[in-house]
């Protein structure tokens, strides 16, 4: 009576499933996250400052979260600590840099 995977297709769907939409979080992430890259490299400094930490440092772990971790997870490796870094940068993101714009709009 095992009615999950009890089927091998099951499993292969599943799998199939997991790694399409892995690769595809990947490169909408990694997207976002070139941009940053080319930002850091040229010296720009002009990013959101969180906890004080300073616009490079910020921009740097944002870097890391969004281009490095995405690289990760489209290739799998430490899947779920990248997932975990890249959940973190998104929370801050919408609801710290992204909230702000709309309270100030609402103003």
């Amino acid at each position: 009576m095992n009615y999950s995977g009890s089927t091998n297709s099951n499993s292969v769907l599943k799998d199939t499933t997991l790694l399409v939409v892995r690769v595809f979080i990947g490169f909408a992430m990694l997207s976002h996250g070139f941009p940053k890259l080319q930002m850091l490299l040229d010296g720009k400094t002009d990013f959101f400052n969180f906890l004080g930490l300073g616009p490079q440092i910020s921009l740097g772990l944002t870097v890391f979260a969004e281009f490095v971790c995405s690289i990760l997870l489209i290739l799998g490796l430490f899947s779920r600590v990248a997932l975990g870094f890249l959940i973190f940068t998104m929370i801050i993101a919408g609801f710290v840099v992204h909230g702000q714009i709309l309270l100030k709009s609402k103003k």
